[in-house]
Formats: structure tokens, sequence, C-alpha cells
């Protein structure tokens, strides 16, 4: 009966705090932050001085050609991208950093993800609009997605740098298939996430009643969920009692 109670209590902590985490890591996440610049790494990727400190940060729904890497050869247009956002960084009179609220503050490596602004123009979009990036890891939801995408429809259009090779068209159309395969799973999670906030967000008794009454979709969808939770910890409960009546049953035996 211990064992029930907590499965049930932590459940219910995890339903309450999802909009309150929500809520203050949008609020964190969302502003832009001034920054100092120190040097670019590649055309994708600088070292800006946040708080006192050098940070690594990745330019967040983009990818440029490599340029230095270590196990990859320089790559067609690497050295122009990276130029080209060098140029902008160090001639930029204010530099801002905006983290995605729909995204992970850090990748894999360690680096910062975020939306790098020169002097109030979305560095991302310029070097698409160039030829010299394409979209990356850039699901739908993200803040400026559309802005990207369509940057990225006219760069196409006109055959400019990257889109004038047919090997990195390939290139870039093969490397997002993969890792949007390789990351489908985790972006599933963001997506629940959302949803079981928003739904929590906007729940009150009378609405949801009306809702059920006139065969809302959403509402019926988290009454089935609900349900289901119920359910796991029911059964969660069930099989721990069943199997130790069969242990004490066992013992008894012996």
């Amino acid at each position: 009966m211990k064992r029930f109670k907590s499965i049930l209590l932590l459940v219910l902590i995890i339903i309450l705090l999802l909009p309150v985490y929500s809520f203050s890591s949008n609020e964190i996440i969302e502003e832009k932050i001034e920054v100092t610049y120190k040097r670019i790494v590649d055309g994708d990727t600088a070292i800006f001085i946040i708080n006192g400190e050098d940070t690594r940060v990745r330019f967040i729904g983009i990818n440029t050609p490599e340029s230095v890497a270590e196990d990859k050869p320089v790559e067609k247009y690497g050295k122009e991208a990276s130029e080209f956002a060098d140029n902008k960084l160090t001639n930029a009179s204010k530099i801002e950093i905006e983290y995605e609220p729909k995204a992970d503050k850090q990748d894999k490596f360690g680096r910062e993800l975020a939306w790098i602004w020169v002097d109030g123009n979305l560095l991302e979009e310029l070097l698409i609009k160039e030829g010299l990036a394409t979209t990356y890891l850039l699901k739908d939801n993200y803040k400026y997605a559309s802005t990207l995408k369509t940057a990225e429809s006219k760069a196409k259009e006109k055959g400019i740098n990257i889109w004038s090779e047919p090997e990195l068209i390939e290139n870039a159309v093969n490397e997002e298939n993969e890792l949007n395969e390789i990351n489908e799973e985790e972006n599933l999670v963001y997506d629940i996430d959302e949803i079981i906030s928003s739904q929590i967000e906007n729940f009150s008794l009378s609405n949801t009643i009306e809702a059920i009454k006139n065969r809302d979709p959403d509402t019926i969808r988290w009454i089935i969920f609900i349900i289901t939770i119920i359910i796991i910890i029911i059964y969660i409960y069930w099989s721990n009692k069943k199997l130790k009546k069969k242990e004490k049953d066992f013992y008894k035996n012996r």
C-alpha cells in the first residue's frame, strides 16, 4: 500500500509541475541576451563572452559546410560561410542571443544552442539567404522556423552557392533525413510534453463538462489519458499485491 501511495504521489507531482516548469522555462529563455563576440569557430558556431565566460554557441536551426572538422575535409563554401559569419559578428554594433523555448539549451557536445542576432538581423537567416547554410534539425514549432524555410526556398530558386552544387544538395538532403530519423523519438517527447502542459493549463471542470457534451476531441483524448494513467496505477498496485502473495505462499511452503 505504501508503494502504491508513493507511485500515485509521484504521478500527481509530475502532472502539477508540468505547467509550472513550462512557464518558468519560457520566461527565462525567450528573452534576448546581449553578448560580446570573441571569435568564429566555423560557419555555424562561434565563441561569445556570456556572463564573463567564454561560451561556445551553435547557431540553432542551420548547418554550414565543414571548415574546421578534424575528421572531415574542408567542404566547398565552408570557408565562405565562416568568413561571412565572422564579418557580420565583427562589424556588429550589438550582438544578442536568444534561446529557443521548444529546444534544449545545449546540444550533446555541451554547446549552447541559440538564435544569433546582429544589429537586429537574424544571422541564421542571413547565412541561408546567401546560400551558405541549410536548415538543420529545424522543427516546425521553433520560433523562426517559417522565416528560415522561406529564406531557404528563395536561395534554392536562385541556385546560389550551396544550391548550385548537386553534391552539396544531395548531402544536405541525406543528412537532414538521417538526423530527423535519429531525433524522431526525442521530438515526440517534446510534443507530448507540450500537449499535456497545454491541457493542464486550460483545464477547468465547467469547461470540461461542456466540452464532453459537445464531444470535443481534445477533451475526450485528455480524459482517456487520465483514465489510462489510473488503470496503469491500479495494475501496478494489483500486480505488486499478487506478487507479494505468491512470495508469501512460496516461503510458507518451504
